[in-house]
């Protein structure tokens, strides 16, 4: 009776165990405020767009616009774009696009991490060529694709700016004054 009673209390705690993993084991995005950079919102994200972005905190949507947004960490990024981002972060442009280049995209499922890459490659080359390491127009042209491809960035604005400084460091004020607005 005894050996019963153990057998069916282990069977309970396994069960419990395997429903009730899935709402710990989550894995949430996190979403980090210019007004706070170092405390994260988290939760899942619904949504991206290039003016806002949803997040789902507690069950919640919660609507975060883009612009007052420093950075998002995606739960799924690879170890290396985070690594990478940490190294932005720092200005240490090279270190980071290194760490980026280790990343293989065919393996990146997830859209927004995979557009998340794409920003900080482009990124990186205009701040490298704006501080004068590097090719303003190709750098540009990197831009100009990413704001194409990825029109609804949350770093859409950012990367619109990006390409009106470049515009604007190499005497094309008309287009910079453009992108401006």
């Amino acid at each position: 009776m005894m050996k019963r009673f153990q057998k069916n209390q282990l069977v309970v705690a396994l069960v419990l165990l395997v429903l009730v993993q899935p709402v710990f084991g989550q894995v949430n995005d996190q979403v980090y405020l210019k007004s706070s950079p170092k405390e994260a919102i988290r939760g899942l994200i619904d949504d991206i767009t290039s003016t806002e972005v949803v997040l789902r905190a507690n069950g919640n949507p919660r609507r975060l616009a883009s612009n007052q947004i420093s950075r998002i960490q995606f739960a799924n990024a690879p170890a290396d774009l985070l690594q990478a981002a940490a190294a932005y972060r720092r200005e240490q442009f090279n270190e980071a696009k290194a760490g980026l280049q280790g990343i293989n995209l065919d393996d990146v499922q997830d859209k927004w991490v995979k557009e998340e890459i794409a920003f900080m490659l482009a990124s990186i080359d205009a701040k490298s060529a704006l501080a004068g390491e590097g090719d303003k127009i190709a750098a540009g042209t990197l831009l100009v694709g990413f704001v194409e491809n990825y029109a609804s960035s949350f770093h859409y604005y950012e990367a619109v700016e990006l390409i009106a400084d470049l515009l604007y460091s190499v005497g094309n004020f008309k287009n910079s004054a453009e992108y401006y607005q």
